[in-house]
């Protein structure tokens, strides 16, 4: 009996052993496969990955289209290959383009027109140095992310709107824009304005008579900048269209002090037209340059001494822009006071009395 009671013990004990060991073998199979299962989930899905790619091009579904090549490791703009691109825009390009990654696979995805691929928003091609040319579509939008797929596949993904944000459509963001000397007030020297019918005006840096008009000029030519190419090639022809002719334009000579090479004094020359369309810009044409650029015209005007930033309109704006007032007051043996409000917009004077 003793006997047959330790047997009966001893199977209760293997029994609850391989108990132990089924439910402890279940629990860390079932731990693997949910690590594995996540693991999966978060596992990057490259959609698409090249080295290097050799042609992107884009279309919306409006017909608006932008087509870019590179020959000799330089990128170029397809329908004029002539016009140079920016070398850091066109790589910020490649890279988003080189290696498209999914945010999320769609299993077992539903008809594709739900996703707006019988009519995508846009149409995307990537060539890769192999030569073959990649065909995606990019449908509706879903939150912050887009539907995508590659032509030709079922396999449908999410990607994010910053792959979108990466295809520009106007040419003046990549383009290469002309440059401007860096003028101060420590390297401006004259500058000559050379109107149509040759009307000559100087102005000089160390010419104490021109100094409201002189400062005003540096500041303007300071921030002088290219707001976009109207004519990537204007010819003798064309230059009409702009009032850029010989007999139409205005000439500019601007002579500065290279801190770059010993101050030596060196000679800028640049072109003023007409106004565009708009009335918002001039148009203006670097010597020796094909470029036709728009430059604001409060700029223009300012940097060319037509336009006079005072010196009373300076302080005003400086204060302005510290956020601050100007205030005077007056008060003597006289039972009134006067407060001067010097107004920014406009620049007039407020004058309020009151009895005290």
């Amino acid at each position: 009996m003793e006997k047959k009671t330790r047997t009966i013990g001893i199977l209760l004990l293997v029994l609850l052993v391989l108990l132990i060991t089924f439910f402890g073998l279940k629990k860390w199979n079932t731990s693997k496969s949910e690590a594995e299962e996540k693991k999966k989930e978060n596992a990057v899905v490259h959609i698409f990955e090249t080295d290097s790619l050799e042609s992107i091009e884009y279309k919306e579904a409006s017909g608006e289209e932008m087509s870019f090549v590179k020959e000799d490791d330089t990128w170029e703009y397809a329908p004029d290959t002539t016009i140079a691109l920016t070398e850091s825009s066109m790589q910020n390009m490649e890279d988003a383009f080189s290696d498209i990654r999914a945010v999320k696979e769609i299993k077992n995805p539903d008809d594709l027109s739900d996703y707006g691929f019988d009519s995508p928003d846009y149409n995307l091609t990537l060539t890769g140095k192999d030569g073959e040319a990649h065909k995606f579509l990019i449908g509706n939008a879903s939150g912050e992310n887009y539907y995508f797929m590659e032509d030709g596949t079922e396999k449908v993904y999410t990607v994010s709107a910053d792959l979108i944000s990466e295809m520009v459509w106007q040419l003046a963001d990549v383009a290469e824009k002309d440059s401007f000397v860096t003028v101060t007030s420590d390297n401006f020297v004259k500058e000559t304005v050379t109107k149509p019918g040759d009307e000559v005006k100087t102005y000089e840096a160390d010419n104490e008579d021109q100094e409201d008009t002189v400062t005003s000029i540096m500041t303007a030519l300071s921030g002088f900048y290219f707001t976009d190419c109207a004519d990537y090639h204007v010819t003798d022809a064309t230059l009409g269209n702009y009032g850029l002719a010989e007999d139409q334009r205005t000439k500019v000579e601007l002579t500065y002090k290279d801190t770059s090479d010993d101050d030596k004094e060196k000679t800028v020359t640049f072109y003023v037209g007409s106004k565009d369309d708009s009335a918002t810009y001039y148009y203006v044409q670097m010597d020796g340059s094909q470029r036709v650029s728009r430059v604001l015209i409060d700029t223009v005007e300012k940097a060319l001494g037509w336009k006079v930033d005072s010196s009373a309109e300076r302080k005003l704006n400086k204060s302005a822009k510290k956020g601050k007032g100007m205030m005077s007051f007056r008060k003597g043996q006289s039972p009134f006071f006067e407060c001067t409000f010097l107004q920014i917009y406009p620049q007039e004077s407020l004058t309020l009395k009151n009895q005290q």
